[in-house]
Formats: C-alpha cells, structure tokens, sequence
C-alpha cells in the first residue's frame, strides 16, 4: 500500500487503488468432513425390457412313476382286415351210409271252398317213391306207415269267397292224428273280395309209432282253395 502524506497529520493516509491478485497459492490438506444424511430414496422407473432367454439348463433326474390312472372308455371298433388266404382242403371224410328216397306229392288244382276245421282233400298223386307214404284218391289223408324223420310242404292259393264279410282272415295247420304239429301253422288276412294269394307251411316230424295220418286243416269257412299240393318226404329212417 502506498502511502501517501497528506496534511499535518502524520498519521492520516489516503488509500489508493487494489493491486492484480497474486497467484494462487498450493491447495490446503485439511482433514475430510463427517459424510452427511443419505437423502431420501426417489420413484421407482419403468420396468426395462425382459431380456433374452438363457441356455436351457441340464434335465434334472425323472421322477418316480404315478399311480395309474383309470381306464378310459374303449374306443370305437376298427375296421375289419383282410380276409386272410383260405387254407388248404382237409381230406374227404368217410361216406355216410344212402337212405331210401321215399316220397309221395298230392295235388288237387280244383277250386275247394272251405268249411269250418274241415280237412282240404287231395284228388290224386303226382309222384310217389317207395311205400312208405299213402294217399287214396280224392283223399284228406295222408299216411305215414313206416318210423322215421319227414318233411312236409304245403301251398296253395286261397282268396275270400263273394258272400264273404270283410276283412277276414284264414287260418290252416297241420294236424297228426287230429294234434296240431309243431310249425305247421299258415295264416293271412283279406281286405277285398278280388284278393288272391298263395298260402303255405312246412313242418318236420319225427315218427316213432306208425301208421299215423295228415290232415291239411281250414279253420276258418267262407275262403276257397285251389291247386293244392303236399309232399312228404322221408329224411332219415330213424326218428
């Protein structure tokens, strides 16, 4: 600072202007200050996007088995295969003895009008084979004169007769010695008196005790009958 002297006070000075700053000295080396109070934790930011997916990790060990569970319904069946290829014919077997072919057919072509549980007649024979079986001429009896297994077959053609009360229904059966055979049963029905139709049955009977007699029966009247035919046949000599 210069001083300047002013007046006849020595002790009253005058300042004058400040000179340019020194340079700055080295940086002091004092001791750090306490750390203050963390301040307060700020809002959570957005999610980031999820990164990508890490290699798969080793299979860890398989577990112990489950208890089965219940079975399910079975499903639909499949489709049926292939037939397979037919084997090979076994050998013939031994031949069986030949039974005797004894038949007898009967036939009467004429119209018949019916009658209440009266037997239809036969008027003659077109074909008899043996002497197991008999049929007199314009006959309602058949006859079996020998034991055995037969077959019998019966047709004809039946429609209501004009006076009849419609609809109406006939009935025949096989009588053998007067009892109804088993099977041996034909029924039908007619709505118009025009109606025409063939009517026929079959039965198998077994003969233990001969002679015994067929009757081919109508249960009902009021119908008529025409071109009937039976045959009887031997099927085996044993009953």
């Amino acid at each position: 600072m210069k001083e300047i002297y002013q007046g006849r006070n020595p002790f009253c000075y005058i300042n004058g202007p400040t000179g340019p700053t020194g340079p700055m000295g080295p940086p002091g080396n004092g001791p750090t200050g306490p750390i203050g109070p963390t301040g307060a934790t700020g809002t959570t930011g957005p999610t980031g996007p999820t990164g990508p997916t890490g290699a798969t990790g080793p299979t860890g060990p398989t577990g112990s088995t489950g208890p089965t569970g219940p079975t399910g319904p079975t499903g639909p069946t499949g489709t049926t295969g292939a037939t397979g290829p037919t084997g090979s014919t076994g050998p013939t077997g031994p031949t069986g003895s030949t039974a005797p072919t004894e038949l007898l057919s009967a036939v009467d072509p004429a119209p018949q009008p019916t009658s209440a549980n009266q037997p239809l007649t036969f008027y003659t024979n077109s074909l008899v084979v043996g002497n197991a079986i008999t049929h007199a001429m314009n006959s309602a009896d058949i006859t079996i004169n020998e034991s055995g297994v037969y077959l019998i077959l019966f047709h004809a053609t039946v429609g209501p007769l004009p006076n009849t009360t419609l609809p109406a229904s006939i009935s025949i059966y096989l009588t053998i010695n007067g009892t109804i055979a088993n099977m041996g049963v034909a029924r039908d029905q007619f709505a118009n008196a025009s109606d025409a139709t063939t009517i026929s049955f079959h039965s198998t009977i077994s003969v233990t005790n001969p002679p015994v007699t067929l009757n081919v029966i109508a249960e009902n009247s009021g119908f008529i009958f025409s071109n009937n035919e039976i045959s009887v046949i031997r099927l085996n000599t044993d009953p």
